[in-house]
């Protein structure tokens, strides 16, 4: 996202937008195609106006008019760039040190209530996901449970049902073995 005003230069003309053409059925389509992210940056100006061609320019130093065209430097004067011009950080530079102050006062107290606000709407948000993940954390806990249990239901079975072959082929096992092992000529040298 652009933090600066930018424009194309194309054949002499100078192409941005202003809250005119934000404001536009065409800008409103631009906000729907880009949702309101980035409306002042070369991408928006190349959707808005259809062009292909020209040169990127922009400019985030507010401090002289002289960095600007005239055409977009009389759009500011004219309060005509409010919804492209929102870094009041850069914009800064265009008032006095005096009005810069009275600024951040006059929006002392909505940067609280935004503040506040937000704190309220993170209090809410943490209780409902501490609400969510303790629910969530209660199924899983459950659903461990119900798995241990027919884990344990259906291990019993089985061991249920293999004992028995289990038995047999042990006492197979078992009579082969020592059988072969108790005539001398079938054993190990070293066992004869």
């Amino acid at each position: 996202m652009c933090k600066a005003i930018s424009w194309i230069e194309k054949n002499g003309e100078i192409l941005f937008l202003d809250d005119d053409d934000i404001l536009s059925k065409r800008g409103k389509k631009l906000i729907d195609y880009n949702g309101n992210i980035d409306i002042q940056g070369h991408g928006a100006v190349r959707w808005f106006w259809d062009v292909k061609e020209g040169v990127n320019k922009e400019c985030s130093d507010f401090s002289n008019p002289d960095n600007f065209p005239e055409k977009i430097v009389n759009k500011i004067i004219a309060g005509k760039m409010t919804l492209i011009c929102n870094d009041y950080h850069a914009l800064r530079l265009m008032l006095t040190n005096t009005s810069w102050a009275q600024y951040k006062e006059d929006v002392k107290t909505a940067r609280a209530q935004h503040d506040e606000a937000v704190n309220t709407s993170l209090a809410q948000y943490d209780e409902v996901v501490k609400t969510a993940w303790a629910q969530y954390d209660e199924a899983v806990k459950t659903s461990w449970i119900k798995y241990d249990e027919a884990e344990k239901t259906a291990l019993a079975q089985y061991c249920k049902a293999v004992k028995p072959s289990n038995a047999k082929y042990n006492e197979v096992a078992k009579t082969a073995f020592w059988n072969l092992f108790s005539e001398p000529k079938n054993r190990n040298k070293k066992w004869r």
